[in-house]
């Protein structure tokens, strides 16, 4: 029976990779917030946290969410243009909104005083999110092209939002893997452009029509970026958990650096006397390509006979799978 458990695990867990190989494709930003905003793509596009508290995610994980004060909290964006991508994209994002007393921004791929550029989603007062393009020309609604859904957020209550921008006039928001409706305005250039400005998560640009900052007030996690147009089986995926095998949540080692390329560290996160302890290491198919005991709790493997992909390291005790990582070799 063991043997069939671990099996039928095994399965599951290849099947996921086989999902993430297919996500993580054009996948150029991926923040999980666990007390960070650590880029999991290759890509390295850290963000720079300001004024943020470590917080609960929606499953209830400590530590693993990251909470926007309303004021002054954000996370700058690195200048970097793989986060800038040409139409069509995708973005993501898990948020709980704790109030809408005032216009709740979640992304804006350029900070620009007075200037519409780029793309920016936000939560309007009444609840429902409005997805921009602009052309860097300027502001006022002559100046953007924008979406707004009929569907509105729910204070209090973790929703995952996803948009699709296709083009000015194609635009699909999804919250909780459901599609909206909702209807366009603004007039001005059909294209998006944007400028050298850094972007933000959770604040929105000042303006001669808003003269401040405004903040996103509640709880973000797990933020995906995609420079191409995530299809509907893909939208539910993410909504299911495509993009969280790497969370904090259950974790039981860690492995940096990943991706790697000659070798990497497996480090254990709990305390173990490394008896009966073993790992094996499986490519996409299932196929065990290595395995070993592990007698310490960081342990270097080499991987320099492997081909490059994805691949699963699985950690067992007594025979019993206890854990399982993705590991990406370049």
């Amino acid at each position: 029976m063991k043997i069939k458990s671990t099996i039928l695990s095994l399965i599951i867990l290849v099947n996921s990779t086989l999902l993430i190989g297919q996500i993580t494709n054009g996948l150029v930003l991926n923040y999980n917030f666990d007390e960070d905003a650590i880029d999991q793509t290759s890509n390295g596009n850290d963000g720079t946290l300001i004024n943020l508290a470590d917080t609960s995610d929606h499953s209830g994980t400590s530590n693993s969410a990251l909470y926007f004060n309303g004021t002054d909290g954000t996370i700058d964006l690195p200048n970097n243009g793989s986060i800038k991508p040409s139409l069509p994209l995708t973005l993501t994002a898990n948020i709980k909104i704790d109030d809408l007393s005032s216009v709740r921004p979640i992304y804006h791929s350029d900070v620009y005083y007075n200037n519409y550029a780029g793309f920016w989603i936000n939560v309007d007062v009444t609840g429902q999110i409005y997805v921009h393009i602009s052309a860097d020309l300027g502001s006022g609604s002559t100046n953007r092209r924008t979406f707004a859904t009929t569907e509105t957020l729910t204070v209090g209550t973790w929703q995952r939002v996803t948009v699709v921008i296709n083009a000015y006039n194609d635009i699909q928001v999804y919250i909780d893997c459901a599609l909206t409706s909702g209807s366009y305005s603004g007039s001005g250039s059909t294209t998006m452009a944007y400028t050298n400005n850094i972007g933000n998560i959770g604040q929105g640009a000042a303006n001669a029509f808003t003269p401040y900052p405004y903040f996103f007030k509640g709880s973000m996690d797990e933020i995906g970026l995609w420079s191409r147009a995530l299809n509907g089986n893909e939208i539910t995926s993410v909504c299911n958990g495509a993009l969280t095998l790497d969370k904090k949540e259950g974790k039981k080692f860690n492995l940096f650096p990943n991706p790697a390329t000659s070798n990497f560290t497996l480090q254990l996160l709990t305390e173990n006397n490394f008896n009966n302890l073993t790992y094996t290491l499986s490519d996409i198919s299932g196929k065990v390509v290595t395995n070993d005991n592990i007698s310490n709790a960081n342990s270097k493997i080499e991987i320099n006979d492997l081909s490059n992909g994805i691949y699963l390291i699985s950690l067992f005790e007594n025979d019993k799978i206890i854990g399982t990582e993705r590991l990406i070799i370049e």
